[in-house]
């Protein structure tokens, strides 16, 4: 979390013209991070693993293939 937080210190301008990174975006990503202790691991029908997470306002699913 202190990875995430820290992000909010980057200044306006950090890579070329970007901007300031968001305090929603901080704030989203904290949540994601929080969320993501409750990810679920599923086997898919061609061998490989899903991982899951459906929490809030959000759903993350991540396919692990055969390879």
């Amino acid at each position: 979390m202190e990875k995430i937080t820290r992000l909010a210190d980057l200044p306006e301008g950090w890579y070329d013209n970007a901007p300031r990174i968001s305090e929603a975006a901080i704030l989203a990503a904290q949540e994601i991070q929080r969320s993501l202790a409750d990810l679920q691991a599923v086997p898919t029908v061609n061998g490989g693993v899903q991982l899951e997470c459906h929490a809030h306002d959000f759903d993350l699913e991540v396919e692990v293939g055969i390879d």
